[in-house]
């Protein structure tokens, strides 16, 4: 049986639309089909009646440069790989954020595609390495995106199914959750979905840690 060759693409002819990035307003030269597919956001913005459907061009001050270029490398080649170096305790490094940083860009502009790559790349490395987002990756995740975003979910159960009690009960940890009531919240929900019910204080004798103690002043 013969095998379809699918028709070879000819660019000569294809629309082109720029787009400005950044301070510097980096040119992104792209071509429409490609961009108006992937993103309902740009195909609404370049076929209605707002100055970018004639000019063919939209200024993009506050996207950085260098993650809308991982952006176009997907929308040309439909693939993204999380950075390999793992983090490093001794720095600020976190292999996470770059991922992160893209996925709030392609949730700025609806590209569920790339989003959902990310996502699952997240996953693999999750699964297979010791690596862990950091405080400021889980904050950047949690301040650009909406309640429901599923990098959010992602990352509150990674850190419910990670939390250790010494981590937990650190003064730092319950600072960084404290002016993070939604990461916080989140991470609630995870745990109310992932720790098994038999470990539940509320099957035997009463714990211990619901008598209040006699303070050292008092002894």
């Amino acid at each position: 049986m013969a095998v379809a060759i699918p028709a070879k693409r000819t660019w000569a002819d294809v629309a082109t639309v720029t787009l400005l990035v950044g301070e510097t307003k980096t040119a992104f030269h792209v071509h429409e089909t490609d961009l108006f597919e992937a993103s309902p956001f740009f195909k609404a913005a370049f076929t209605s009646k707002f100055r970018e459907s004639s000019e063919r061009t939209m200024t993009l001050t506050e996207d950085d440069e260098f993650i809308f270029e991982l952006f176009v490398d997907w929308l040309y080649h439909k693939r993204y790989d999380v950075p390999s170096t793992p983090n490093d305790p001794k720095t600020d490094y976190d292999r996470f954020m770059q991922p992160v940083q893209l996925f709030v860009l392609a949730d700025k502009y609806d590209v569920r595609n790339l989003k959902n790559l990310i996502v699952s790349q997240i996953f693999v490395i999750m699964k297979q390495d010791s690596d862990v987002p950091n405080g400021t990756t889980i904050a950047y995740a949690y301040e650009h995106t909406s309640q429901n975003s599923t990098i959010r979910k992602i990352l509150a159960d990674h850190l419910a199914c990670e939390t250790t009690l010494d981590w937990s009960k650190s003064a730092t940890s319950q600072t960084w959750l404290r002016n993070h009531p939604d990461v916080s919240a989140d991470v609630i929900v995870s745990f109310a979905k992932y720790t098994p019910r038999q470990k539940t204080p509320f099957g035997g004798e009463m714990p211990e840690d619901y008598v209040e103690k006699k303070q050292e002043s008092e002894k």
